[in-house]
């Protein structure tokens, strides 16, 4: 008590008080001190705030072009049509939902690491039409019974947007075929090249869908939603080339196109077939088959061999062990 200048003191709160003031002035010392030093290495360190502004000015993007197309579907169109979009966006990104992680601990640690740029574009070409092969055979069952599936998984009443669930499978096969350049971008240190891609991609389908769900409907939000992913797409191969002296092979543009030409395809030929008639059925047996080889011979030659290979492999295996 005398040293704080105090007489008495007996139940010692104010030693006490003193004590925890004096306690509190030094921890807040301390936080200065630090806080300090992590704005002083972070602006030392460009590349970090860089990366941080880049990546969260995409992230706004695709969250700004969600929230647009939810918004014109429910005040342009209706409660139900919004919820029709959103069933045709939960089949969509359920089908490329493995995409991402595949992406994500396959890819992108090979093309972040310090390796030069033509072994990076390798890397994505080899890549790249694996993703394209397990996406496809993923969405063919879809895409051949889209009514089937909206009514398993939601209602009688889904099977409405049959037709249009197309849209929005080729949409998500496009982004991630899109998504593999765009982490080669970053590879390449190239963020705000990244940044600029995406923005752009996910400007137009706002503005698309905006200017088509007047006259078209849902049809129109997928329609821009395909064309916004085909122009992140294709600027991100000018940016790799113009930016970087690379070039993005052709078997790029190649699987693209049959995803859009594929499920635009098999959408037409089945038409308005009762999908589990034999009449249906019948249909898509062929349509199928037809499919499977076309998607067969868009794979690279090199790819094609590896899983012949394997399957050779795995039916001499199994052949030895029935001998046995």
């Amino acid at each position: 008590a005398r040293a704080v200048g105090v007489a008495e003191d007996p139940s010692g709160m104010i030693v006490r008080s003193e004590a925890m003031r004096k306690v509190l002035e030094l921890a807040r010392r301390v936080a200065k001190v630090e806080t300090a030093s992590v704005w002083s290495r972070l602006r030392a360190n460009h590349q970090i705030m860089n990366t941080s502004f880049y990546t969260y000015v995409a992230v706004v993007s695709a969250s700004a072009m969600m929230l647009v197309a939810r918004y014109v579907s429910i005040t342009t169109l209706s409660a139900e049509a919004a919820g029709l979009l959103q069933a045709c966006l939960g089949v969509a990104l359920s089908v490329g939902a493995i995409l991402g992680p595949a992406n994500a601990i396959f890819f992108s640690p090979h093309v972040n690491r310090s390796i030069p740029a033509h072994e990076k574009i390798s890397v994505a070409e080899t890549f790249l039409p694996r993703m394209a092969l397990l996406f496809c055979l993923g969405a063919l069952p879809i895409v051949l019974f889209p009514g089937t599936v909206l009514r398993i998984l939601f209602s009688d009443r889904f099977a409405v947007v049959a037709e249009i669930l197309p849209w929005f499978l080729a949409w998500q096969c496009l982004f991630h075929l899109a998504n593999v350049y765009q982490q080669l971008l970053i590879g390449l240190d190239d963020v705000r090249g990244y940044a600029a891609v995406t923005v752009s991609g996910n400007v137009m389908t706002i503005g698309l869908s905006v200017g088509l769900v007047h006259r078209f409907g849902l049809a129109g939000i997928g329609a821009a939603f395909v064309v916004g992913a085909l122009l992140t797409g294709i600027l991100t191969t000018i940016r790799i080339r113009r930016h970087h002296a690379q070039s993005v092979p052709i078997s790029a543009g190649t699987i693209a196109s049959f995803a859009l030409v594929s499920f635009a395809g098999v959408t037409m030929l089945i038409g308005s077939t009762p999908e589990l008639s034999p009449t249906g059925v019948g249909v898509r047996v062929p349509i199928a088959a037809v499919y499977l080889v076309a998607l067969w011979f868009t794979l690279p030659m090199s790819l094609r061999s590896e899983l012949n290979d394997a399957s050779r492999r795995r039916l001499g295996g199994r052949g030895r062990g029935n001998e046995r």
